[in-house]
C-alpha cells in the first residue's frame, strides 16, 4: 500500500475559538425557520401533503411533516406549539426538525411533564419540563427558561451552545492519541487540560470538562468538529429545584445526527418502495484495500494498486478534509475524490440503499454519491465510468474507534 500524504498531522485550528464570539455550527446548511401554530393531526379527507396541520390564530393551516420526531405524541399534539425546520419545495411541506411546547391546550398533556427537546438542525436531544419555554437565538443557541418564581427577580436559564473547533489530531508522550478536549482547553487557556478533570454525562457517556464560575456552571463537550457548551444559569435567589432539574437535563443530553435532509427510504417507506430503491453491492473486479482517518474516525476502502493523499481543507468551510485517489502517484491527478463535508446533504438526489446503507445519487458531468455515518457527512465523487467503484467505496466506509492504534 502506497500513502502519499499521512493521515496524522499537527494541531490544526481553523477558526478563532473564543466561545463568545464564534460562527455558530447550528446555522450551516439551509436556513432555517420557524412556524407557531396549534398541532392537529390530517385526517383521511384531507388532500394536502404531510401528517399534521399547524393552526395559526388567523386559523390558516401549514402542512408540516416530520422524519425524525413522533408528531403525534401527547406532549405536542392539541398544543400551541413552535416548530423549527423548512418548507420542502417539492410539495410545500414544512419539514419539522425541532420543536417545543409554547401553551398547554390538550386534556391529554400532564403539567410540569417531562418532554423531549429534539432539534436534528442543532445536533441534539434532551428532556424538559413542559412548563419551561425554549427558544432559538438569532446566533443558534438554544434556551431554556424556567417559570418565574414569586420570590424571583430573574429566571433560571439552561442554554446550549454551538461554535466550529477543527483540528488534525495529536499524539500524547505516551503515544496515546490527544483527547479532543484536552487540545480546546490548551488552545483556550494556554495549558493542557489534565484528564482528571474530565467528566462523563449524557446518555452515552460522553466526556466532557465542568468548569463553575461565579454560579454559572458550563459543560463543554466535543463533537466532530464541534464544541458544545451546556450552561446554567440560575436564578436570583437561587433555585435549588431548578438546578436539580439541570442536572436530570444534563444526564438525559445526547447528540443525534444533523441531516438537513432524511431519507424518506429508510424511516418511512414501505417494504415494496424500499425494494424498488434497493441494490445489490456492486462487484468490483480490482483488488480492494484498507485506510482510516483516525481525526475523523472512519475506515473505507480504494483499490491496492491506486494511491491517495489527504489534506485539510483551507478555503471550503463546507469540507472538513479532502482525500483524493489515482492509479498513478502524483497530487494533481484525481480520478476519485472523497471529501468530509462541514454540513448537510443537498437534496434533490436519487434515492438508493445498497447493503442496508442509505446513499443520495447526483448523476450529471460526474457520478457523485452522499452518504452518512454517526452524524458525518461524507461525498465520494468521480467519472460514470467508476460508479461502481465509487457506490462500493460508499457503502463500504465504516466508523472506528477513537482510540484505536494505526
Amino acid at each position: 500500500m502506497k500513502k502519499i500524504l499521512k493521515l496524522f498531522g499537527t494541531v490544526f485550528v481553523v477558526i478563532g475559538l473564543s466561545a463568545c464570539g464564534l460562527g455558530n455550527g447550528f446555522q450551516d446548511g439551509p436556513s432555517t425557520n420557524s412556524v407557531v401554530g396549534i398541532l392537529n393531526e390530517q385526517t383521511s379527507i384531507d388532500k394536502e401533503s404531510g401528517t399534521h396541520f399547524l393552526v395559526d390564530e388567523s386559523g390558516k393551516k401549514t402542512a408540516v411533516r416530520s422524519l425524525t420526531i413522533n408528531l403525534s405524541g401527547d406532549e405536542y399534539l392539541s398544543n400551541r406549539v413552535k416548530a423549527l425546520g423548512m418548507t420542502n419545495t417539492t410539495d410545500d411541506v414544512f419539514e419539522i426538525t425541532g420543536i417545543s411546547v409554547e401553551e398547554i391546550l390538550s386534556k391529554n398533556t400532564k403539567q410540569n411533564k417531562p418532554v423531549e427537546y429534539k432539534d436534528t438542525d442543532a445536533g441534539f436531544r434532551m428532556t424538559y419540563f413542559d412548563n419551561w419555554e425554549v427558544e432559538t437565538t438569532a446566533d443558534g443557541t438554544v434556551v431554556f427558561t424556567a417559570p418565574l418564581a414569586t420570590d424571583s427577580t430573574r429566571a433560571t436559564v439552561v442554554k446550549v451552545a454551538q461554535s466550529n473547533f477543527l483540528f488534525e489530531n495529536e499524539l500524547n508522550p505516551d503515544g496515546t492519541l490527544m483527547n479532543p478536549l484536552e487540545i480546546y482547553y490548551g488552545n483556550e487557556n494556554g495549558k493542557i487540560l489534565d484528564k482528571s478533570q474530565l467528566l462523563k454525562i449524557g446518555v452515552d457517556k460522553m466526556d466532557t470538562f465542568k468548569k463553575v464560575e461565579n454560579g454559572t456552571i458550563t459543560y463543554t463537550l466535543y463533537r466532530s468538529g464541534l464544541i458544545y457548551h451546556l450552561s446554567f444559569v440560575p436564578a436570583s435567589p437561587v433555585n435549588v429545584a431548578d438546578e436539580k432539574t439541570f442536572n436530570e437535563m444534563i444526564a438525559d443530553f445526547q447528540f443525534v445526527a444533523m441531516d438537513d435532509t432524511v431519507s424518506e427510504t429508510e424511516d418511512s417507506a414501505s417494504d415494496e418502495e424500499l425494494a424498488k430503491t434497493s441494490a445489490a453491492m456492486p462487484n468490483i473486479d480490482m483488488s480492494m484495500t484498507p485506510f482510516e482517518s483516525l481525526p475523523y474516525q472512519f475506515s473505507g476502502q480504494y483499490p491496492a494498486k491506486w494511491y491517495y493523499s489527504g489534506v485539510k481543507s483551507t478555503t471550503d468551510s463546507t469540507i472538513l478534509h479532502h482525500y483524493g485517489f489515482s492509479d498513478e502517484a502524483s497530487t494533481t491527478k484525481e480520478l476519485i475524490s472523497l471529501d468530509v463535508l462541514a454540513n448537510g446533504i443537498p437534496s434533490g438526489g436519487r434515492k438508493l440503499v445498497v447493503n442496508g446503507k442509505s446513499l443520495d445519487i447526483f448523476d450529471g458531468a460526474s457520478y457523485t454519491v452522499y452518504t452518512t455515518l454517526k452524524a458525518r457527512n461524507f461525498r465520494i465523487s468521480g467519472p460514470s465510468a467508476y460508479k461502481d467503484l465509487i457506490q462500493y467505496m460508499a457503502t463500504n466506509l465504516l466508523s472506528v474507534e477513537k482510540d484505536k492504534p494505526l
